[in-house]
């Protein structure tokens, strides 16, 4: 068993046995501080940054703040001080400059696999938001992961569009088992405002199907009220689409 926490937004914190791994932790209110209170939190977060003594690694899959917060990473690097982190250029030059030593940052590259233990293994997979975008050195600005663990196939998509670009780079990756995946749609009133939004249920849920997913978990829908989504809208669309994968809004843990 694979123990799993939903943190908001993209964030999860996965146990695999004795090695503790984060994903895009937003443990914080910065985003609102720093915006407005159309994104303060709907839900306080399950630990404060200070409190997380326990992690290995921290995959951040881009620079967004509700996906790389230093209110956040700075003091849970400081909690956990054998953490290290892996995250695309960008965000390795950011946490350089806010003064995380360069020992513990670990530049994300497409396709590499890191073995962040002897049993757990992560692959880099570019994302598109909203559109797949890469550097000189022809690496991703944006980011999710296949992390393997014992024959199990996790992929995590970070913040990603459905686009023909990315499609091709993730078809590469099927079949996994579990499909960690954004379901905040772009939408006029959202670009509007300013919000960078991600794929529809249904894109999801069809991306789930092209992945050959045993089960979806939704992610990025239930911490900003002008970012969310219905828990009832994904279960009814689950239902009624009569896709074939398992759909898990809270789990506690991967068998």
């Amino acid at each position: 068993m694979i123990d799993v926490l939903l943190l908001g937004q993209v964030g999860c914190r996965f146990r695999f046995d004795d090695l503790v791994v984060y994903v895009d932790p937003y443990l914080t209110d910065s985003v609102a501080e720093d915006f407005g209170e159309a994104f303060r939190r709907i839900k306080p977060a399950p630990m404060l940054p200070g409190e997380v003594r326990d992690a290995d690694w921290v995959l951040i899959t881009h620079e967004h703040q509700d996906h790389c917060d230093l209110a956040t990473l700075v003091p849970l690097l400081e909690s956990s001080r054998n953490a290290k982190v892996l995250a695309p250029a960008r965000v390795v030059a950011k946490m350089a400059d806010a003064g995380v030593p360069s020992s513990r940052l670990e530049t994300a590259r497409l396709g590499q696999a890191v073995f962040l233990s002897d049993r757990v293994t992560v692959q880099t997979v570019a994302s598109a938001h909203p559109e797949v975008e890469l550097d000189a050195q022809g690496q991703s600005a944006f980011v999710g992961w296949l992390v393997q663990y014992e024959g199990h196939r996790i992929y995590h998509a970070g913040d990603t569009a459905l686009t023909a670009r990315y499609l091709e780079a993730v078809e590469r990756i099927a079949p996994v088992d579990t499909a960690f995946l954004p379901v905040n749609e772009t939408n006029f009133f959202r670009t509007r405002a300013g919000i960078v939004g991600n794929m529809s249920l249904r894109e999801a849920f069809g991306l789930a199907e092209i992945l050959q997913a045993k089960r979806v978990v939704p992610l990025h829908w239930d911490l900003f009220a002008s970012n969310s989504v219905f828990d009832e809208e994904i279960e009814l669309v689950h239902r009624m689409g009569g896709y074939a994968f398992e759909l898990v809004l809270d789990p506690k843990g991967i068998p």
